[in-house]
């Protein structure tokens, strides 16, 4: 399945696969729930969607605050539990503050370690506001 900018797709098919291209400042935000054998994509291209409400409207999935929530639940009208869900982020190329690396490198509000910009630091937020943080990937992690 080709997820488009503004759009998310989830998949359980044996054999399936969700993709999407041309990240460049865009987020791609991944469910991955490996219990049930599915995993969801959503293609951000802007953080807020108060920018645009009609856009909201039409295609939630081209705002983080839209589409990070509209992606959770499609994943569980597929059978996932939140707390089996593994989110990763990815993309957000020259959103990202000097000296970062590329994987997702953030800390909670008030820590003391990177913060990433736009669309990828509303992303972050959503998720986090979700309950889906401890999911994310950790600096650790390769």
């Amino acid at each position: 399945m080709h997820v488009g900018v503004g759009e998310f797709g989830v998949s359980n098919e044996k054999g399936g696969f969700l993709k999407t291209f041309a990240l460049s400042s865009c987020v791609a935000v991944i469910m991955v729930a490996y219990t049930k054998h599915t995993a969801g994509l959503l293609h951000v291209a802007l953080p807020e969607s108060g920018m645009d409400l009609e856009l909201a409207k039409e295609r939630p999935g081209y705002f983080a605050d839209t589409g990070i929530p509209a992606l959770l639940r499609e994943m569980e009208r597929h059978g996932c539990r939140r707390s089996e869900l593994v989110v990763k982020l990815v993309g957000g190329a020259g959103t990202i503050q000097p000296g970062l690396k590329s994987k997702m490198e953030a800390e909670p509000a008030g820590g003391d370690g990177p913060t990433v910009l736009g669309a990828q630091a509303n992303s972050l937020s959503i998720c986090s506001g979700l309950g889906l943080v401890q999911q994310m990937m950790s600096k650790e992690e390769s």
